[in-house]
């Protein structure tokens, strides 16, 4: 304990040996105190910081539980990172806790909306949606069921976008939102993203599947076994290889008797 200032202090050396020697310790060997957040934080919120130590504090940050209101902004901030792998490992983070997810997919869903000319940038958006969606614990998607935040952003973006297919927003942007919806509120997406499973567009029904199975209840299980019954056989085959195979599907978390 006596080293710890010591350590931390040589966050700051000019040294760059030094000094990453002293964030590899401050990562990894000390507990996350509130004197090594304190630091890790002025590391990580500093511009004159190389970047890649900078990112470095910030996920060691977001281990805190709940991840403080200024980590979750200054991980977003880096979903622009020019790096993929960077914007990646972001995503997962923001995904460990409610208010970081819920920034996340706001700022995932801003993107893919404007940069529809850019098919690299949209592609690796769409994709770390997807990342953000299997990266939530069982806890978080939980806690987002009661997040005020969550449902109110939900209610008042995600569902119009859902809601409207003759709306200006594009499939990717449609495709998107359903997704999130399932994430967001799992209290009324199943209400929202049921009529979406007979979307005439495949990629809107697998959307509204993967959005339906988030849902942290057995509320989704009838929609989806009335279209089994009764859909048409394309339709059909879609809930077949989405819900049935999806390892997050509710009743394969159900205890057997």
């Amino acid at each position: 304990e006596a080293a710890v200032p010591a350590i931390l202090r040589c966050l700051d050396e000019q040294d760059e040996r030094v000094a990453s020697e002293a964030l590899h310790i401050a990562t990894n060997r000390l507990p996350l105190s509130a004197e090594v957040a304190k630091a890790l934080m002025a590391l990580a919120s500093n511009p004159k910081q190389p970047q890649d130590r900078r990112h470095h504090a910030l996920l060691a940050l977001a281990d805190q539980k709940p991840a403080p209101a200024p980590v979750i902004s200054l991980l977003v901030s880096e979903l622009d990172a020019e790096d993929y792998q960077v914007r990646i490992e972001v995503v997962r983070a923001l995904a460990g806790s409610p208010d970081g997810a819920v920034e996340a997919a706001k700022a995932l869903l801003r993107k893919v909306q404007s940069c529809a000319s850019d098919w690299q940038l949209r592609s690796q958006t769409l994709e770390l949606i997807e990342i953000l969606q299997d990266a939530l614990t069982a806890e978080t998607v939980a806690a987002l069921s009661a997040h005020p935040s969550s449902g109110q952003w939900a209610e008042r973006e995600l569902v119009p976008l859902v809601s409207d297919p003759s709306g200006p927003c594009d499939r990717d942007v449609r495709s998107s939102a359903a997704t999130l919806l399932g994430i967001m509120a799992p209290n009324v997406s199943v209400a929202k993203l049921a009529p979406l499973i007979r979307d005439p567009d495949q990629e809107i029904r697998r959307a509204a599947i993967l959005g339906l199975c988030e849902v942290p209840t057995d509320a989704a299980i009838p929609v989806f076994l009335d279209v089994v019954e009764h859909a048409p056989m394309d339709v059909r085959s879609d809930v077949v290889d989405f819900f049935f195979a999806d390892r997050k599907t509710v009743w394969m978390h159900q205890p057997k008797e």
